[in-house]
């Protein structure tokens, strides 16, 4: 009968390691491609104003793993000053980290070719926020929706 007993208990602890297992094998694989899918589209950084300019800034990425980053500056002073900075580049998602590289520009002038790890920190429906690999500085980035008028920058 103790013996009976012993089997019982460990055939239920083995069936509880199992189900745990299963259940936490998916995630194990998955968590780069879930936050890749996440990441899709474009997002949006409140606008920033710095010695009397504003700077708006957009992230788009797409699913061939390509992207656009875009500034919009503009002068307090005269709102009809406006300043555009369209890059393009590449992207994916790695053990939890957003790497980018922007190789491509129009506009005004900016370092390029530019190249950047990022820790994702969270990803939501509406909001990424990751922490900067070159500066540890954390941005708040928010989801453009498609019906959004501002979904372009300032000028388009």
């Amino acid at each position: 009968m103790a013996q009976s007993k012993i089997i019982q208990v460990t055939v239920r602890s083995q069936m509880r390691n199992v189900a745990l297992i299963l259940v936490l094998l998916p995630l194990l694989g998955c968590t780069d491609s879930l936050s890749e899918k996440k990441i899709l589209g474009s997002w949006r950084k409140n606008p920033a104003t710095n010695d009397g300019v504003v700077s708006e800034s957009m992230l788009t990425f797409l699913p061939d793993k390509k992207m656009t980053w875009s500034l919009t500056e503009k002068w307090v002073s005269n709102d009809a000053d406006k300043e555009v900075t369209t890059v393009e580049g590449s992207w994916n998602v790695k053990d939890g980290f957003l790497h980018y590289k922007l190789d491509g520009k129009s506009g005004c002038p900016l370092v390029v070719p530019f190249e950047t790890t990022n820790k994702i920190v969270t990803v939501t429906d509406t909001e990424l926020t990751y922490s900067s690999g070159n500066t540890a500085q954390i941005y708040v980035w928010h989801r453009v929706s498609q019906g959004d008028r501002r979904n372009r920058c300032w000028c388009q």
